[in-house]
C-alpha cells in the first residue's frame, strides 16, 4: 500500500513537471515566432 501511495505522489509530481515543460516550450516557440 505504501508503494502505491508513493507512486501516486510521484505521478502527480511528474505530471506537474510535464505541464511546466510544455508551457515553457510553448512560450519559447511563441517568442521565436
Amino acid at each position: 500500500m505504501r508503494n502505491a501511495h508513493c507512486r501516486e505522489i510521484w505521478r502527480g509530481k511528474l505530471k506537474k513537471l510535464d505541464n511546466l515543460e510544455m508551457s515553457s516550450v510553448g512560450h519559447g516557440i511563441w517568442q521565436e515566432n
